[in-house]
C-alpha cells in the first residue's frame, strides 16, 4: 500500500519543500535545519513509495529527482553524519535509509549532481534471504545509491579499527578495548547465524559466480544488538564454495583494517581466542569450508599463530574437518 503522501502527489497539492534563495527562514518560527529535515523526510518517503509501487518512480522522476539534488550540497559537505570508508562515504538520511556516494562526489558540480539525481532506478535484492545483508542497493541515482540503514534506532561497533582513525591515533585503543572485548563477548548464537548467512550466500549465483563479501576491510560488517551486519557490496568469483571459514577470520581477527594485518600481542590472545572458537564451531554446525585456496590455508595458520596455537594447527584442522565441537573447544579453551 503506498504511503498517504504518494495521494498528495497524485492529486498535485503536495510538492517538496524549496530551498530559500536568500536563507531566510522558510517557515514562520522554524529554523534552516527544520527545513532540511523536512526535505530529507520527504525524499525517504518517496524512497518507500517507489520499493512499494512499481510505477511510482517513473511518474514521479522529476520530483524525486529533484528533492534528492537539493539535499546533496549538505550531505556532500558532511552535515548529515557522514562516514569515510575505502570506496566512498555513507551519510544517514533517516532510521530507514543512508546514502553512499564515492569521494568525488563530494566535489561534484552542480550539473554533475543534477544529472546524477535524474537517474534513479530501483534495483532488485537477489540476497534478501540474507537477514543480516545491508549492502543492497536499493536504488541508484547514477554514482548515488541509497541502502537501508543498518544502525539504527541504536549503537554499533566497527569490526576491526574505524578506517579513518589512524592506528596510532585512537585507532588501536578502539581495537583493542572497544571492539575485541565487544566481538568475544558475543553469543555463539551470534556467530552461527553468520556462518547461516554465509552458507546460504554460496548458494546464490548468476551463471558461474557466485558472491562473498568483501573481508579486506573489516569495517564492512558491524556489531549491531549482538548481530554481524555485512554493510557493503557483495563480490562475484569464481568458486563454487568462496564463503568459509577463513571469511570469517579475516575481518574478526586477521585484519585491524584495510591492507593491516593484525600482529601478535600476549594480551590480546584471550579474546582473539574466544572469537576463533565461537567462529570455528559455528563453522562446523553450518557446515562451511575450511578454506578454499592455499592463500587462505596460510590465513587460517595466521590465525593460529595470533591466538598463540600455532603448535596445534594440525589437530585443530583435523577437529575442525572431523566437525568435532568438543575437539575445538580442547585445543581453543
Amino acid at each position: 500500500m503506498i504511503p498517504a503522501i504518494s495521494a498528495r502527489i497524485e492529486n498535485k497539492t503536495f510538492t517538496a519543500p524549496k530551498q530559500s534563495k536568500n536563507n531566510t527562514v522558510p517557515f514562520a518560527g522554524r529554523p534552516p535545519q527544520f527545513h532540511q529535515e523536512k526535505t530529507v523526510n520527504f525524499f525517504t518517503e518517496l524512497v518507500k513509495c517507489c520499493l512499494e509501487e512499481s510505477t511510482f518512480l517513473e511518474r514521479h522522476r522529476q520530483i524525486i529527482g529533484e528533492t534528492l539534488a537539493s539535499i546533496m550540497p549538505r550531505i556532500n559537505a558532511g552535515l548529515h553524519n557522514n562516514e569515510s570508508g575505502m570506496r566512498g562515504f555513507v551519510s544517514r538520511l533517516d532510521d530507514d535509509f543512508v546514502l553512499k556516494a564515492p569521494h568525488w562526489f563530494k566535489k561534484a558540480t552542480p550539473e554533475a549532481i543534477q544529472r546524477n539525481c535524474a537517474q534513479g532506478m530501483v534495483r532488485p535484492n537477489k540476497f534478501e534471504a540474507l537477514e543480516d545483508y545491508f549492502g543492497h542497493h536499493v536504488m541508484t541515482f547514477g554514482d548515488i545509491a541509497i541502502m537501508k540503514n543498518a544502525t539504527a534506532p541504536g549503537s554499533y561497533v566497527r569490526v576491526g579499527r574505524p578506517f579513518e582513525m589512524a592506528l596510532d591515533d585512537g585507532g588501536f585503543e578502539y581495537y583493542s578495548e572497544t571492539y575485541l572485548p565487544t566481538c568475544a563477548a558475543l553469543p555463539q548464537d551470534t556467530f552461527d547465524r553468520l556462518a547461516n548467512n554465509l552458507k546460504k550466500l554460496n548458494g546464490i549465483t548468476s551463471g558461474e559466480y557466485h558472491y562473498e563479501p568483501d573481508t579486506i576491510n573489516p569495517n564492512n560488517f558491524l556489531i549491531f544488538n549482538e548481530h554481524f551486519r555485512i554493510v557493503d557490496d557483495m563480490d562475484p568469483v569464481k568458486l563454487d564454495e568462496p564463503n568459509n571459514l577463513t571469511t570469517m577470520l579475516r575481518p574478526l581477527i586477521n585484519n585491524t583494517s584495510t591492507d593491516e594485518k593484525a600482529v601478535f600481542s600476549t594480551e590480546l590472545v584471550p579474546l582473539r581466542r574466544e572469537i576463533f572458537k565461537k567462529s570455528s564451531i559455528a563453522s562446523v554446525k553450518h557446515e562451511l569450508p575450511l578454506a578454499s585456496s592455499f592463500m587462505e590455508e596460510a590465513e587460517f595458520e595466521e590465525t593460529c599463530q595470533l591466538t598463540g596455537v600455532e603448535k596445534h594447527i594440525l589437530k585443530l584442522k583435523q577437529y575442525i574437518q572431523e566437525r568435532s565441537v568438543d575437539g575445538i573447544k580442547q585445543i581453543l579453551k
